[in-house]
């Protein structure tokens, strides 16, 4: 298990650039991090490959979820592209604002997702 309630950290990544934010937030504390507490390295530095495929993968099978308004999707990235793990009907959308502020205006602004048929496009 790897989140915020199991010891882990969570922040924000830009993502078309896959760059993370500069800062985080740690579990129990709700402390804010500006760099890695193991490695050191800085969070603002990081960037991750295959974030924009990665969104692009969710929305795809999101359309295959016709009328639910939003997901939480759990997505790996492997060395061959992005992976999903799993989906979330509840998720934790305060968590998502703490660590990208106030979302309320753009989460209202998304227009659903078109319904598609199978798997194959």
């Amino acid at each position: 298990m790897d989140n915020l309630h199991s010891g882990g950290l969570v922040g924000g990544i830009d993502l078309q650039t896959g760059r993370l934010s500069r800062c985080f937030i740690e579990e129990k504390k709700y402390r804010k991090l500006t760099h890695h507490p193991d490695t050191k390295e800085a969070f603002g530095e990081i960037t991750y490959p295959f974030v924009p495929e990665a969104v692009q993968l969710c929305l795809r099978i999101h359309s295959f979820f016709y009328g639910m308004h939003s997901i939480g999707w759990d997505v790996a990235l492997s060395e061959e592209g992005p992976v999903i793990l799993e989906a979330n009907d509840e998720w934790d959308f305060p968590l998502l604002q703490m660590v990208n502020g106030g979302l309320k205006e753009r989460f209202h602004s998304y227009q659903p997702v078109k319904p598609r048929k199978g798997l194959r496009s």
